[in-house]
Parts: C-alpha cells; structure tokens; sequence
C-alpha cells in the first residue's frame, strides 16, 4: 500500500458494524415488550453497550488519523471541517427527515394529536449539540453520542499534540489529567464519566504509533479500565474485548465489513424505520408473530441505511477525504506510517 487507510482497518469496521447492530438490538426488543419467557429483554439490555465500544474506538481511530496526516495544532481549522463534513450533513437530513416524518403523521385520519409545530430551540440545540445544557429532548435516543462523540472532537484537536509529545512527562501528564477529569459528575450527560472508554483506545494508538512501550501501555490502559470499573463489569468486559479486537482481529466476514460500513447510517436511521414499522405492524398486520416483525425489522433497517449510505452518507465522506493537512513533512509522515504498515496497522488487501 502507497498509504495507510485507517478508515478500513478490517478491525475497526468489523467493530463498528458489532457496535451498530448491539444498539439496532437494544432499540428493536427492549422497548417493544418482547415476552419475557425468552428472556429475550434481559439479553436485549446488554446492546447499549454497543456505545460503549463505538467510544473505545473513537479513542484509538481519531487521534490515529491524525497521527498518518501528520497533525499540528495549526490543522484545528482543517481537523474540524473534515469532522463536519464527515458527520454533520448525514445527522442534519437525519433531523430533517425525523421532522417530516413527526409531519406526516398528522396526515393519517387516526391521528388524535396536536397540530405539528416546529420547536426551533430543539432543533438549534441539535446543531449544537447542547441538548444537556438547553434541557431540551433528544428527537433520536441515539443522538446524545453524537454529543458525546463531538465534544471528544474538541478535546483531542487541542490536546493531541501533549497526549504524543516526545516528552514522555508531558504525555503521560496529560493522559492522567483527562483521566482525573473522568471523576467530574455529569450524571453520563457529558464526556466526563465517558473518558476512561476513550482514554484506552488512546492508549492503544499511542502504542500502536510507537509513542509508548508496551510497559506504559499497560499501565495506562489497567489505570483507565480500574477507573471504568466503577460503573460495573460488563462495560469493563466491552472495552477490554474492544481492545482485543482492534490489536489482533485482522481479517473478519465481508458481512460484518458491510454492516460497518454502513453503521453510521444504521446508527442515525434504525429509530424511526423501528417506531414507524413496528406502528404499521400494530395498526395494519397485527396477525404477523413478534418474531417475524422483528426479523423484517432488522432487515428494512438495515436497507434504509445502505440507501442513506449510498445516498447521503458517501458522498460527504469522500468529500472530507479530500480535505488534507497541507504543511512540510506531512507526505512524509504518511510515506513513515505506510513503510511500518505491519507493525502499526493490519493490512487491509
């Protein structure tokens, strides 16, 4: 390979496409009163967790990224129109569509409810993504990690060049500041109490990038995990397998490289195809068993996020590709990461 690809590290998408699927499956049983017999709903609970692994890889593939293109503090302005450009547009049409759809159910002659109005202070804290501070609903129940995720955005364009300086006391300095910071209570409403999942997906890039030694990232990343203990051990588990994924999962099913391709989409569009398909079910085919809706439901979710894909999604994608850190020595970083692929990445042809 001429570059290193991080955005196809067979890993990562492996991971992402587990990740959307968990919280597809948290979304579709849990809150649709599956019968309890199955114990279906206590296994069900477990697919938030899915977040949690989306935030162990976000830790380890951004500062990653940056790291191949070579990042400055002077490429801020850069590194946040390439996040913009990546996420924005597919979240805003999101909310579009969410409110069409919100309009077209008044449409339907059952519809017993208020008229349909616009809450413009709802929509502007989306923008924002300062739902927490502004008190206003989440139209998606996923939407809250786009937050999450967005405020770790604006962290790390500032912290990145002290989390990889060369002086070992500044770097680990800094780790063990964000880490501290973690205890700062925000109830989960903010990236805080998120931070130790970060943090060890950091620590295993700055190991992967020959930052630090395998004793040091030990350390970090036992540190990190100690601090997530505390709230329980299943999340524990979920970082410690993600980890174990990233570093040594090289080649997985083409299946699951799709469904990570496209669980950006499925993370944005699973919610309202669920509601709305699960409502059509009740109202116009209340004969069809639990099971087969639910079955019919994965699929059309996963349908309608490779159309959101295909159509909205990529061509943004691609355009945020084209936007690079332009200074000396970048092509050279580049050219760095590309000659130590084998040691630094899993080969991706």
């Amino acid at each position: 390979m001429a570059t290193a690809k991080t955005d196809n590290i067979q890993s990562i998408q492996f991971l992402r496409g587990i990740a959307a699927f968990m919280v597809l499956v948290f979304h579709s049983i849990l809150a649709k009163n599956f019968p309890t017999t199955y114990h279906v709903q206590e296994v069900s609970r477990y697919g938030h967790f899915g977040v949690s692994v989306f935030f162990v890889i976000s830790g380890f593939i951004i500062p990653y990224s940056m790291f191949i293109k070579d990042y400055r503090i002077s490429d801020i302005k850069s590194f946040f129109i390439k996040r913009l450009l990546r996420i924005e547009p597919p979240y805003v049409i999101s909310i579009a569509l969410i409110l069409l759809l919100n309009y077209s159910n008044t449409w339907s002659a059952w519809y017993k409810g208020p008229p349909f109005t616009v809450d413009w202070l709802n929509v502007f804290s989306h923008l924002g993504y300062i739902n927490t501070i502004t008190r206003q609903p989440w139209l998606n129940d996923a939407y809250w990690t786009l937050g999450i995720e967005f405020e770790y955005y604006v962290i790390l364009a500032f912290t990145y060049p002290l989390i990889t300086h060369r002086n070992k006391a500044v770097l680990l300095g800094a780790y063990f500041l964000m880490l501290a910071a973690s205890f700062i209570h925000d109830e989960g409403q903010n990236i805080f109490s998120h931070l130790p999942l970060f943090l060890t997906g950091i620590a295993l890039f700055l190991f992967r990038s020959k930052k630090i030694s395998l004793y040091e990232f030990v350390f970090m990343t036992v540190a990190a995990l100690a601090v997530l203990l505390r709230f329980g051990l299943p999340i524990f588990l979920f970082a410690v397998a993600t980890l174990f994924c990233i570093q040594f999962i090289k080649r997985v099913p083409k299946a699951f490289l799709f469904l990570g391709t496209v669980s950006y989409s499925l993370y944005l569009t699973h919610n309202m195809v669920v509601t709305r398909l699960w409502g059509l079910f009740d109202r116009y085919a209340p004969g069809i068993g639990i099971w087969v809706r639910w079955v019919l439901c994965l699929a059309l979710c996963v349908l309608v996020a490779y159309i959101y894909y295909l159509l909205v999604e990529k061509p943004f994608l691609n355009l945020s590709k084209r936007l690079l850190f332009r200074h000396p020595g970048s092509q050279g970083r580049a050219t760095q990461v590309a000659a130590g692929e084998k040691m630094i990445t899993e080969k991706t042809n």
